[in-house]
């Protein structure tokens, strides 16, 4: 009898051991990495909002902007911030809006053929003035940046705006 007590309370020590330890991890990244990682991406100039969340073991550092700007030079600012408070610790940038009016939502769906087709075939040319004539079309203006790692649409229609 008393070696099952043993057993009950190891397990029950066991239990609170492991909770306390990632209870303090959560606060220490809260605490020490996400809040002046907060404070200094909403010193820059376009950031609105951040928020953080846990998608597959990545973490995400959810950003809205203020309003339409230059979607590649905002995210390029915003990873030298993340990298500089948070190293490489999982941490990942993605810019996120409003959702967008029915008409930029349908120049979206429009564009998609050719944007997945230049993505596939690795060739974006041609993209820059067909996006540009269908933008047009919808009284849009749309923005394009590639880089070695990324490729950023932008679209917007007055203050609306979608990358």
């Amino acid at each position: 009898m008393e070696r099952q007590f043993n057993y009950v309370r190891l397990a029950v020590v066991a239990v609170l051991a492991l909770a306390l330890l990632l209870g303090g991890q959560w606060a220490l990244r809260r605490q020490y990495v996400e809040q002046p990682l907060t404070a200094e991406l909403l010193a820059l100039p376009n950031v609105a909002e951040v928020s953080f969340d846990n998608e597959d073991g990545r973490r995400i550092v959810y950003i809205v902007p203020r309003e339409a700007g230059n979607i590649y030079r905002e995210y390029q600012a915003a990873k030298d911030v993340l990298h500089t408070h948070a190293g490489q610790r999982g941490y990942e940038v993605e810019f996120t809006c409003a959702p967008p009016s029915p008409p930029l939502q349908e120049l979206w769906e429009d564009l998609q053929p050719a944007l997945y087709q230049a993505l596939a075939q690795d060739e974006y040319m041609g993209l820059r003035d067909y996006v540009d004539t269908r933008a047009q079309l919808w009284d849009s203006r749309a923005q394009i940046y590639v880089d070695g790692e990324r490729f950023y649409l932008q679209l917007s229609q007055g203050k609306d705006f979608r990358y």
